[in-house]
């Protein structure tokens, strides 16, 4: 379970803490840079979505903070620190680098755990998916390609309106608006999952504001889609 956490962090669950560097130029030249100091890191981008934020010739930069999530899951070591130390190497290279961090940690007695978690009996992954991506498509969301990471599948939708909220109020963690699911197969059965849009709120400045409710209604669509896969909830070691 150890190695699906890791797998899970690696998908892109959102952290609470960000590190961003702020980058001068046009919109265009700015994404070219981030690119390329990904290149030089040691990373390939699949595709650009919104890892950029900013007007004026002034635009933020940011990544999530593997550290934090990382070690709230246990799994911070070997090929998970690896791929942490290489984004923070790319954020380097476009200048000084800022820590960004949460308003307050999450109580590790709350039970709160990173990704909503669902195990669907004698399934097989593919099915699922397509379930999932039908259920997004019902409830509104925009949906790009399914990628393909090892064992698992990625499905990335996006509904505008969360994000815009997101990065309104929060631009370091807008990164973050709820846009992962993710199936693979465990046996004969599917483990089928979502980033916890509630663990946003302990990023400065979400609590109180209208990102609120956002995460709140992101939470229950995410619940009925999940839900309505036959799954039920899961948690590791049972």
């Amino acid at each position: 379970m150890r190695k699906l956490f890791a797998l899970l962090a690696l998908l892109g669950l959102a952290s609470a803490q960000s590190l961003v560097a702020e980058v001068r130029g046009s919109l265009e030249e700015v994404e070219a840079k981030a690119l390329q100091a990904l290149e030089a890191s040691g990373l390939e981008p699949d595709r650009v979505l919104n890892f950029v934020t900013g007007e004026k010739g002034r635009y933020t930069v940011g990544t999530l903070d593997g550290r934090l999530l990382f070690s709230m899951l246990g799994v911070y070591e070997g090929e998970v620190e690896r791929p942490t130390w290489r984004l923070e190497a790319a954020l380097v290279r476009l200048g000084p680098v800022k820590r960004v961090p949460p308003a307050l940690m999450p109580d590790p007695k709350s039970g709160m755990m990173p990704a909503l978690l669902y195990r669907v009996p004698s399934a097989k992954a593919e099915d699922v998916v397509l379930l999932v991506e039908s259920e997004l498509t019902a409830n509104g969301l925009n949906l790009l390609p399914n990628v393909e990471v090892g064992p698992a599948t990625v499905i990335m939708p996006c509904k505008s309106e969360w994000a815009r909220i997101m990065f309104l109020t929060q631009p370091a963690g807008g990164f973050a608006a709820p846009c992962r699911f993710f199936a693979m197969q465990m046996g004969g059965d599917v483990l089928v999952g979502a980033i916890e849009p509630m663990l946003m709120t302990i990023m400065p400045g979400v609590m109180g504001s209208p990102a609120v409710a956002m995460l709140q209604e992101a939470k229950k669509v995410m619940t009925d889609i999940l839900d309505a896969t036959g799954g039920k909830p899961y948690r590791p070691g049972q």
